[in-house]
């Protein structure tokens, strides 16, 4: 398996998949162009990541391939959605895991690619995940469980593009990334924490904090590792 390969294939996936999609292209995404435009994000976002091997023929094939084959899984998990009427976490977790299932294979097919490490990719990606993935997961879990599922098509993207949130999220995968920020750390999270034990609504937000502090934690202990 090609390590390095993997985690710049991971990095300007989930970067695509959540950074870089907000609220409008959620939207957009429920017709084929809209589609089609995040999957050219998608190939940018491999372009940066892969900058350095840009002139390889090899590579440029691997990034159309996984491209053409993102922009497919898309409008496949489109039209399910359309049919089941609401959002799924089934729906999401498949799409997820043929993503990561196509890098891990390209990952795999170029595995005698020499690519050098790129040390930021890991918890750039572990990051990304935490403050963005975690939120849209974890309404999912919730939607599932309780049976008030989400509208198909729904504006995930707003649930977690909050500001506060983002800034939680980041403070916390820092937090348990570098065991530092402790101070700006309970600056940011003691309102929310005095508003949560008067018994305020905070619906999803402490599991999303252990996530972003947990993924912090596995991105610090494989980096002392290497």
């Amino acid at each position: 398996m090609n390590g390095p390969l993997l985690w710049r294939l991971l990095l300007a996936h989930f970067a695509a998949d959540f950074a870089l999609q907000p609220d409008a292209l959620i939207i957009a995404k429920r017709r084929v162009w809209g589609v089609a435009i995040h999957a050219a994000i998608v190939w940018v976002a491999l372009a940066i990541t892969l900058r350095d091997y840009i002139g390889s023929r090899t590579i440029l094939i691997a990034m159309g391939a996984l491209t053409i084959f993102h922009f497919a899984v898309d409008v496949g998990k489109t039209q399910l959605q359309k049919r089941a009427g609401r959002e799924s976490l089934w729906l999401f977790l498949g799409d997820q895991g043929l993503h990561i299932a196509s890098m891990f294979l390209i990952a795999y097919l170029l595995r005698f690619r020499v690519i050098r490490i790129m040390p930021a990719a890991l918890p750039l990606t572990l990051a990304i995940v935490a403050i963005w993935g975690g939120p849209i997961l974890f309404e999912l879990i919730r939607a599932e469980a309780t049976g008030r599922h989400l509208a198909a098509g729904a504006t995930l993207g707003a649930r977690r593009g909050r500001l506060l949130s983002l800034v939680e999220g980041s403070v916390l995968f820092a937090i348990g990334l570098q065991f530092g920020w402790f101070l700006f750390g309970l600056v940011v999270l003691v309102p929310r924490i005095v508003g949560w034990f008067k018994g305020r609504a905070v619906g999803i937000v402490p599991y999303c904090w252990g996530f972003a502090f947990g993924l912090g934690l596995v991105a610090r202990f494989i980096i002392l590792k290497g």
